[in-house]
């Protein structure tokens, strides 16, 4: 099954598991389990269980350094690689362009940014931040 296919599946799969901090989120749940998936490991492991709320999530973020700390770390423990020209199924680190919007871990989708929050995984317009290819 090619790529493009296989994060279809997985986008819709990943929009029937629900929003959870610590559980399912945009750090634990939509990108880590995705780069699991295609890459093996768990790029999330340091964090899984160090939260269970938006505040807490909020808290490790801070502590860590931000998001893209977050994700630079997990992308390496994964043994990804940065890139400057995201392909299908390379996550990131990306900047909704809607106004007021905050970072977010997303999955390139070929044509716009899979992302995840509390209603559900979305497409989005972004410009990515950091990313790794997968």
């Amino acid at each position: 099954m090619s790529r493009s296919k296989r994060l279809a599946a997985y986008l819709r799969w990943a929009g029937e598991q629900g929003f959870e901090y610590g559980r399912w989120d945009c750090l634990i749940g939509l990108v880590a389990e995705w780069v699991r998936r295609e890459r093996g490991g768990d790029p999330a492991a340091p964090w899984r269980g160090r939260y269970s709320t938006e505040m807490g999530c909020a808290r490790l973020v801070a502590r860590e350094g931000g998001l893209l700390a977050v994700l630079t770390r997990g992308a390496g423990l994964a043994g990804l690689e940065a890139t400057d020209t995201p392909r299908t199924g390379d996550i990131a680190v990306v900047q909704p362009r809607e106004p007021g919007s905050q970072l977010a871990g997303a999955i390139h989708t070929g044509a716009a940014w899979a992302v995840l929050s509390p209603t559900g995984v979305g497409l989005i317009a972004a410009r990515p931040v950091g990313v790794w290819r997968v």
